[in-house]
């Protein structure tokens, strides 16, 4: 009787948060908008730092919001 090793096949994950669109706001950083559908959730975050932006809030992978909304324009303006 011959042995043969079992194949396990594992189906990939899925993504939680699927990407929507990028922006850029007025200090030079880049937003990154991200949704979550099994939630009904938004996501943005910085996905590059501005040269001259001065907020201490802007970093590489920060949360800039989480919530039902995109609103990617007030992000900057708030603080």
């Amino acid at each position: 009787m011959e042995m043969r090793p079992a194949v396990v096949h594992r189906a990939k994950p899925t993504p939680v948060f699927e990407f929507e669109s990028l922006a850029g706001l007025a200090c030079g950083c880049v937003t990154a908008a991200y949704h979550a559908s099994q939630f009904d959730v938004t996501l943005v975050s910085v996905e590059a730092k501005g040269p001259y932006c001065q907020r201490a809030n802007h970093f590489v992978g920060q949360v800039l919001e989480l919530g039902e909304t995109l609103a990617l324009c007030s992000t900057d303006e708030e603080e």
